[in-house]
């Protein structure tokens, strides 16, 4: 493999280029970073890379001296390829480093696309002058990481694309398209899962580590297993162990000695937490599902294991009774109320109170996970509310709480707090748009809508003369009073529809409507579709 060395004061700046590139894909490897010239002369002189990426601007030597110094010696007829990084201000000395004989310069920040294309170039040029060993040895090394990767993405359509129906083709259609063989009739699928402190935006530290730990794993488990192969998909590391024997224990052995390999790391980055998924080893491919369906099982039951590295599970998945039995029909019309009615309180007294339930089924992680897609779904649903609001989030943003924190307390508070965030900043948004009257009117009308209710007595609630509270409402929400009125309605039938087994006519009157005719013409012409069709494209 090429070696690499790269020289810059900024460490933030040699760690970015460690990160931006997959070294050993490209036959290369980074063998040291340095902070200065004279550090990087003697890196030099002592372990002879083959390419060098510096900084120009570095103290003790600059960029300049440093290409002048090694490419200048005398008696010496190794090639060192150097790449010079420069600023705009530095075009000049960059140009200079041109003449001297370097390859080519970067300019800063550094892009992933241009740094790849003069490493490429490099490759290119050191292939041609290589003897014809070493070629041949690199084009195979090449050749293997190309049908690694091609093996690669048979885990790949099965994890991430969820394309199950190759798991129905026979051995030889798999051979021809995927290149991988499976000489052996037993499975398992390990999941490898990095877990953090505090759920951070784009962490680059994932793209450091999980390369690490994926390398860990070829080490140490490649040995035991007939064909093996490996992705890193999200913040995990997922693998697919096929052999001729059921060699279960010998794979549990080896990844609890992966633990002193990753211990390693945890010391270097304290804010990460691992654990490994083990799934059910089966027996055939066709069964293959049932080891990555339970290896995730394994993960979602982590809660009652605080301190077990390694997670084994049968796999069991939470029924829709189970999950309603914690957030029954009144819990749910009770969250959505509040959110609908930005009402911060009450919505966090509900979630506190179904937080200290759960805390009970510590051990039964799949109930825990269901509860938690429940409530996201809630959240989603009572945001479609706020009809104009940009303020809006997606099921995967509130998802990432779950995958990306360890303990149960901090997952769930972390749910609490995101969504408290969301309606927070909606209600700071309305606070310029709708007078308190408006909102208490409101109010008013989402407690007592299945009811008789009029211009008048609403008015009359809030201490409004009819008229007067009339065009204020209209000037605050752009709406007419019983046009608002209707929209409540039909969206409280909406949700009837999706959620219980009611019939159509049951749940006009729940919502305030004794002519079923008129609820559908008033339902339709709100949603472009009758009361049967919502429910039987929504249900």
């Amino acid at each position: 493999m090429l070696k690499v060395l790269i020289a810059d004061d900024e460490i933030k700046v040699s760690k970015l280029i460690q990160c931006l590139v997959q070294w050993d894909e490209l036959g290369m490897e980074v063998i040291g970073t340095v902070n200065d010239g004279v550090k990087a002369y003697e890196m030099i002189l002592e372990k002879q890379p083959d390419i060098v990426i510096t900084d120009i601007r570095m103290p003790g030597m600059d960029g300049i001296e440093l290409v002048e110094k090694v490419l200048g010696r005398v008696g010496s007829d190794r090639k060192v390829f150097f790449v010079i990084i420069s600023g705009y201000s530095q075009f000049e000395y960059a140009q200079q480093a041109v003449k001297l004989g370097v390859e080519d310069y970067l300019l800063k920040p550094i892009k992933k696309k241009e740094l790849e294309a003069v490493l490429h170039k490099i490759l290119s040029k050191y292939s041609a002058t290589a003897n014809a060993l070493e070629e041949k040895e690199n084009l195979q090394n090449r050749l293997q990481r190309t049908q690694q990767k091609i093996k690669n993405s048979f885990l790949s359509e099965l994890v991430d694309n969820h394309r199950q129906a190759i798991l129905k083709l026979d051995r030889e259609e798999i051979y021809r398209e995927f290149e991988c063989r499976f000489p052996g009739e037993y499975f398992t699928h390990v999941v490898v899962h990095l877990f953090i402190n505090a759920v951070a935006g784009d962490d680059e530290d994932y793209g450091f580590l999980l390369p690490k730990i994926q390398k860990m794993m070829k080490e140490r488990m490649e040995k035991y297993c007939s064909e093996w192969m490996s992705i890193i998909h999200n913040e995990e590391v997922v693998c697919l162990f096929n052999s001729v024997e059921n060699k279960r224990e010998d794979f549990i052995r080896q990844l609890y000695r992966l633990k002193v390999d990753i211990s390693n790391i945890k010391a270097l980055f304290p804010r990460y937490k691992v654990a490994i998924g083990v799934g059910r080893t089966v027996e055939g491919l066709e069964q293959y599902q049932e080891s990555i369906s339970t290896a995730m099982s394994a993960i979602r039951n982590r809660f009652g294991r605080k301190d077990e590295f390694l997670l084994e599970e049968e796999g069991r998945a939470a029924s829709e009774s189970e999950v309603s039995s914690i957030v029954s029909a009144a819990v749910k019309r009770d969250l959505l109320k509040s959110i609908e009615l930005v009402d911060t309180e009450s919505f966090l007294k509900s979630l506190r109170d179904l937080k200290r339930e759960l805390s009970a089924h510590l051990q039964d992680g799949e109930l825990l996970y269901g509860v938690y897609r429940e409530l996201v779904t809630i959240f989603i649903m009572g945001m479609n509310s706020w009809f104009d609001s940009e303020i809006k989030t997606t099921p995967w943003e509130l998802m990432r709480g779950y995958q990306q924190l360890y303990g149960f307390e901090e997952v769930f508070d972390w749910l609490i707090d995101h969504c408290l965030e969301i309606m927070e900043r909606y209600e700071e948004t309305q606070k310029n748009q709708e007078a308190r009257p408006i909102r208490l009117a409101k109010q008013y009308i989402n407690e007592n809508y299945n009811k008789a209710i009029s211009l008048e007595n609403v008015s009359s609630h809030i201490g409004f003369n009819p008229a007067y509270f009339s065009s204020m409402f209209k000037k605050a929400t752009g709406q007419n009073f019983m046009d608002y009125v209707i929209e409540i309605r039909v969206l409280n039938a909406r949700n009837l529809l999706v959620q219980t087994n009611q019939d159509v006519a049951e749940i006009a009157a729940r919502v305030g409507y004794t002519d079923l005719k008129y609820f559908s013409r008033i339902f339709k012409k709100l949603t472009n579709l009758t009361p049967s069709e919502y429910r039987r494209l929504y249900s």
